[in-house]
């Protein structure tokens, strides 16, 4: 470990689920948050969603309906924010890239709950934060709910 935080690199093997594979990682660690990235590996049965203009002015962008992908996908990169919801509870934000088997490119917000390691399993890297981290609160400007820094020590 280096001061202040813990440097993971994990291997979510095939046909597991991203989401549940990856808070199981983190939960060996105490940590207030952490950032990472999908480094490698291939991905089926994910869903992701991508920002939408709404018209509305007090709230002019939402996320758009999902978007089911069911066929094996290769993942290009993803950045993860590990944060936590006001009440504790471990949140996990990723936004990814992938192409599908015509080499089209995809990406936005990846749902990692409904994501799952394909033939090759999926590499990530973390770095978790030992003091501060990310809690999540209602931005004023969006009214979405974003991972703010802060102060403290982990959990």
């Amino acid at each position: 470990m280096l001061e202040g935080r813990h440097e993971l690199r994990v291997s979510v093997p095939s046909g597991a689920n991203l989401g549940q594979a990856l808070r199981q990682a983190l939960a060996r660690y105490a940590h207030g948050g952490g950032v990472g990235r999908l480094c490698a590996g291939t991905a089926r049965g994910l869903r992701y969603h991508m920002m939408v203009h709404t018209g509305e002015p007090t709230r002019p962008f939402a996320y758009g309906a999902p978007v089911d992908v069911a066929e094996e996908v290769d993942l290009v990169s993803g950045a993860l924010t590990i944060g936590r919801a006001p009440d504790g509870t471990p949140l996990l934000h990723c936004h990814a890239g992938f192409s599908d088997s015509a080499g089209e490119l995809h990406g936005g917000h990846l749902i990692l709950d409904h994501t799952w390691a394909g033939s090759e399993p999926v590499v990530a890297r973390l770095c978790l934060f030992t003091e501060g981290g990310y809690v999540t609160r209602e931005d004023l400007e969006t009214h979405f709910n974003l991972l703010y820094p802060i102060r403290g020590v982990a959990s």
